[in-house]
């Protein structure tokens, strides 16, 4: 069977064009900083603590605690961008229709300071001892 010059290009485009799809799609949700996953601890107030736990998934877990039962918040989250010790990830609760933007400054391995979405407010977590 003779295949004819213009089939073989034909078959390359047509390999370039899923490669270039699946690369696009693959960076869709953003990718996952390592610094990042795991528990982090912080003291919200004298009556209250905030812990939050970074999955590699890009799922989280807000938990807060006031004195009373502690409430749990499930979030996704991934990274959009990151130099040196600073990262910047978007965030948002499953209760919420639209994702936030939150700077992270590590200050260290088991130290950061999580922004608030207006970029002024922050809270400074521990990385919580493993169990």
């Amino acid at each position: 069977m003779k295949v004819h010059p213009t089939d073989s290009c034909r078959n390359v485009a047509w390999l370039l064009v899923i490669a270039l799809c699946i690369t696009m799609l693959s960076g869709c949700g953003g990718s996952i900083d390592s610094r990042l996953v795991g528990k982090w601890q912080a003291r919200a107030s004298l009556v209250s603590d905030l812990e939050v736990d970074f999955r590699a998934d890009g799922t989280a877990t807000v938990t807060s605690s006031e004195g009373g039962p502690a409430k749990t918040h499930p979030c996704r989250w991934y990274a959009v961008s990151s130099s040196g010790n600073s990262l910047t990830i978007n965030l948002k609760p499953d209760s919420k229709s639209s994702y936030e933007p939150r700077q992270i400054i590590f200050r260290g391995d088991d130290v950061m300071d999580l922004y608030g979405a207006n970029g002024r407010d922050y809270r400074r977590y521990h990385r919580a001892a493993a169990k």
